[in-house]
């Protein structure tokens, strides 16, 4: 059986789309280069240390996210907690299955590097110079979030039970809002538990030399959106829309 973090970024990236970071709460930061092995990001350094200039720009405004593996998570209300004038109530989440995940977050957009061919000749001159290694990754793009919870269970039945105010049972967003009573829990049977009221990076995207068979090699995309377009002579959008774990590295 795959491993829990496994499980977790193989459905990140199936139903959303996107890179997973693990454990949940690890800050990673447009620009960091590393490595990808085992369904985790390593890193290495980053364009800052390696005297590499580059610029951010907001690819997104700000919205929230609120996702559940299908059919096996339950998020509910215990008995009296949306009677009108409660001061406070139950809030539950049971999972009956390992590996399910709840992602609650608010204020989520994304940023990502501009200007990608200046990049590119950037990290040419690094390759040639022998000072870049193949089989490196650039973090390219970055989902940045308001307060938020991730909860990944590691057995069938898991459960947190939490107390929170009758605002936050009303709100959109339940247990992402409840981000200091979940991290105060004792929960049972979870294998993650993220609260944040500051903000997470769960998600990103990242970018990698391709082997070229004729020609210099050129950067591509290491996303799966579909919409994504390589830079020029890089393999089609429609060939790198399907990125999983395993990247393809240059061989020069």
């Amino acid at each position: 059986m795959a491993g829990i973090h496994e499980i977790y970024t193989r459905e990140i990236h199936k139903k959303l789309g996107f890179l997973a970071c693990w454990f949940p709460n690890t800050l990673i930061s447009i620009g960091d280069v590393g490595t990808l092995r085992g369904h985790r990001f390593d890193r290495v350094t980053s364009l800052g240390d390696l005297n590499v200039p580059f610029a951010v720009r907001e690819l997104s405004v700000a919205a929230d996210l609120n996702y559940q593996s299908a059919g096996k998570v339950r998020v509910s209300a215990g008995a009296g907690a949306a009677a009108p004038g409660a001061g406070s109530g139950k809030l539950s989440v049971a999972f009956n299955d390992a590996g399910a995940t709840l992602l609650q977050a608010s204020g989520c957009a994304w940023r990502e590097l501009a200007n990608l061919p200046a990049l590119e000749r950037e990290l040419q001159v690094l390759r040639l110079a022998k000072v870049w290694r193949r089989e490196w990754v650039v973090v390219h793009k970055v989902l940045h979030t308001g307060p938020a919870a991730i909860l990944v269970s590691a057995t069938a039945g898991a459960t947190v039970d939490l107390e929170v105010s009758a605002d936050v049972l009303a709100g959109p967003l339940p247990v992402a809002n409840a981000s200091a009573a979940l991290a105060a829990a004792n929960p049972h049977g979870l294998a993650a538990r993220v609260a944040v009221e500051s903000g997470a990076t769960p998600f990103f995207g990242a970018i990698a030399f391709q082997r070229s068979l004729v020609g210099p090699s050129r950067f591509a995309w290491r996303s799966s959106e579909p919409d994504v377009v390589g830079l020029p002579g890089s393999a089609p959008a429609s060939a790198l829309a399907e990125v999983d774990w395993e990247h393809a590295v240059d061989d020069g």
